[in-house]
């Protein structure tokens, strides 16, 4: 059994978030649908549920899956907003000191310290949460060098959170990697991974290879991970985007997928499930069907501001482009393109860059 966390619409047409412990997304929709839920999206992950982010308290672990969906005011506002009996009465008292106490009484500078040590509070225990998620922007847009500043003071503020030293750690080798520091980025990756679980050591170094643009790698990495739960279609569909992506398999990706049924996953898988249809549309030459399983999928993943979801939708709208192109709709290809490439210049896409102008499938480009 796990915990994930999840959004829905009650009975009275209130929009909701909280968590539920199921067997697997399937049971958990299934159980919330029961409860009379409707418009039920399940924000966190088989792979990573609610209480593997962050330890044993429900209230961070939920705010570590939900920082993932929130702009950096959003979420600042969000963290404010949930701990306000920790510095809310401290400031209201403050300000009626001010105006009606004795002006720098003790009792004045008793309840400035308090309201300061609760804001302090508030900061240390959801403030590196806020920061993780700056850090994968700063990776998304080129910011490789702002991130490595981000994850010093990340480090430094990671008291109580609860955020995951080997998460943290992970994303500054990505960085390093970036930066073209390939080696030291492996030397602190093996030290980091040696006290992890297989399951973790796979998913991080999945992480890395990505950050390296090593897509062999990436590609055996998700078929070991596919192999330790043949039953989770959410790792079916990771390893299906890849192959779709990097090779001319198209065949072994639709295999994969041809089992999948969209209630098994939560909503980024159904958003990389209606990819992967969009890309064996478009190897098939059936742009019609490809322009609208790639603009769904786009929709799906930029329902949320989490920054991975943001690159994969640029990717989405690179294919998306490339269809458009087919159809004659050169114009309107080339603005997607436009606003899609400054960002996935980043990030190893040659491949869909050469297809793109050269109207046909590519070699792989590594």
């Amino acid at each position: 059994m796990i915990e994930l966390l999840y959004r829905a619409e009650n009975g009275e047409g209130r929009v909701i978030q909280g968590s539920v412990v199921a067997t697997d997304v399937a049971d958990a929709r299934f159980q919330l649908t029961r409860m009379g839920m409707r418009k039920i999206e399940i924000l966190s992950s088989m792979s990573v549920p609610t209480k593997l982010v962050s330890g044993e308290n429900p209230h961070i672990a939920a705010l570590a899956v939900q920082s993932q969906f929130d702009s950096l005011p959003r979420a600042l506002l969000r963290i404010f907003t949930n701990n306000w009996l920790t510095w809310l009465p401290l400031a209201g008292l403050a300000a009626w000191t001010l105006v009606s106490g004795p002006p720098f009484s003790t009792g004045d500078y008793l309840i400035f310290a308090g309201f300061a040590l609760g804001i302090l509070w508030v900061l240390f225990v959801s403030m590196p949460l806020i920061l993780y998620q700056q850090i994968l922007w700063a990776r998304v847009f080129g910011r490789y060098r702002r991130g490595l500043v981000y994850f010093a003071i990340l480090r430094r503020l990671n008291v109580a959170s609860g955020l995951p030293a080997i998460a943290m750690g992970v994303e500054r080798c990505k960085l390093l990697a970036k930066l073209g520091q390939v080696d030291q980025a492996k030397r602190e990756f093996a030290v980091l991974a040696s006290d992890a679980t297989p399951k973790q050591r796979l998913i991080h170094a999945l992480g890395l290879a990505g950050a390296m643009h090593d897509r062999e790698e990436m590609m055996r990495i998700q078929r070991e991970l596919a192999a330790l739960e043949p039953d989770n279609p959410e790792m079916k569909v990771d390893l299906a985007m890849s192959i779709a992506r990097y090779t001319d398999n198209i065949e072994e990706a639709q295999a994969l997928i041809s089992g999948v049924h969209p209630n098994s996953l939560p909503e980024h898988c159904i958003a990389g499930l209606t990819y992967v249809r969009g890309l064996i549309a478009q190897a098939h030459g059936d742009h019609v069907a490809a322009t609208r399983d790639l603009t769904k999928a786009t929709q799906g993943f930029r329902m949320t501001t989490n920054a991975i979801a943001f690159l994969i939708s640029c990717e989405i709208l690179a294919y998306l482009a490339i269809s458009l192109k087919a159809l004659g709709r050169e114009e309107e290809a080339r603005k997607i393109w436009d606003s899609a490439w400054p960002v996935l210049k980043h990030h190893g896409s040659d491949r869909i860059r050469m297809r793109f102008e050269t109207g046909t499938r590519t070699e792989r480009v590594m």
